[in-house]
């Protein structure tokens, strides 16, 4: 949606487009997503990393490690895990992110065959082991 706005484009009624147009945002220097919130999941080797970012809020899962919680405004670097200070807000994003991927189609096509023949070897994407807190 940003691209096409900046191009001028009009996007058709009824075409639902995964995204939003943040460009006024990023002009003013302020948080277009104040509140919302934003996901990030990549699958590989029989695991998936999983990022949530809400204003100063961050939780992530890397691989098969725990999950860890920061507030990035005053810890921009992620060296102080707050999970333990905010359990309930860290769960009640990582249940946002298991739903909002959940309610994603799973690939359709990869680049190359191999990836297409782990991720079924795999059972792929495995979201009971990805969800897990611990």
């Amino acid at each position: 949606p940003m691209f096409a706005g900046l191009g001028g484009a009009e996007i058709p009624e009824g075409k639902d487009l995964d995204g939003k147009n943040i460009w006024e945002g990023v002009v003013s220097g302020t948080n277009p997503r104040k509140g919302e919130m934003i996901y990030a999941v990549r699958h590989h080797g029989g695991f998936s990393d999983v990022g949530g970012r809400r204003d100063r809020w961050k939780v992530k899962r890397e691989g098969k490690s725990p999950w860890t919680f920061f507030n990035i405004e005053e810890d921009i670097s992620e060296q102080r895990d707050l999970s333990s200070q905010y359990p309930e807000l860290m769960q009640s994003m990582i249940t946002e992110i298991e739903q909002w991927s959940q309610s994603h189609t799973e690939p359709e096509w990869f680049y190359v065959q191999e990836e297409a023949d782990r991720w079924e070897e795999l059972d792929m994407p495995r979201y009971g082991e990805t969800f897990r807190l611990k």
